[in-house]
C-alpha cells in the first residue's frame, strides 16, 4: 500500500497526470483531504487540554498539510509547463501556486501568534 501511494506521489510531483488533474484533483481535492490530520489533531489536544499538545498538534497537522501541499504545487507548476492546452490555464495555474506559496508564511505567523498570545476566553 505504501508503495502505490509513493509512486502516486511521485508521479504528481512531476505533474505526470496533466494540468486539469494536478491541479483540481492532486492539489484541489486531496490537499482538502490533507487537512483531516490537522483537525483530528487539534480535537485531540483540547481533549487532552494541555498547551504543549496543541502545540504539538498544530505543528504536526501543518507538517503533514504544508508538507503534502509542497509537493502539489510543485506537480501543479510541472504539470503547467508541460501543458499544451491554452496558456491562460497555465499562468493561472501558476498565478495560484505563486499565491499560495505567500499564504504559508502567514499561516505560519499566525499560527505563532495564536500560540504566544491564545484569545481570551
Amino acid at each position: 500500500m505504501t508503495g502505490v501511494i509513493v509512486a502516486w506521489l511521485r508521479r504528481l510531483v512531476r505533474g505526470e497526470y496533466g494540468l486539469a488533474c494536478t491541479y483540481w484533483l492532486g492539489w484541489g481535492l486531496c490537499g482538502g483531504m490533507a487537512v483531516i490530520p490537522l483537525l483530528l489533531f487539534v480535537v485531540a489536544a483540547n481533549a487532552i487540554d494541555s498547551v504543549v499538545a496543541k502545540a504539538l498538534a498544530w505543528v504536526g497537522g501543518i507538517a503533514i498539510y504544508g508538507g503534502y501541499n509542497a509537493l502539489a504545487m510543485i506537480g501543479v507548476w510541472r504539470a503547467a509547463d508541460a501543458h499544451a492546452g491554452w496558456r491562460i490555464c497555465a499562468v493561472w495555474a501558476k498565478v495560484n501556486v505563486g499565491l499560495a506559496c505567500m499564504g504559508f508564511p502567514v499561516l505560519a505567523l499566525i499560527l505563532a501568534v495564536v500560540l504566544v498570545f491564545p484569545p481570551a476566553g
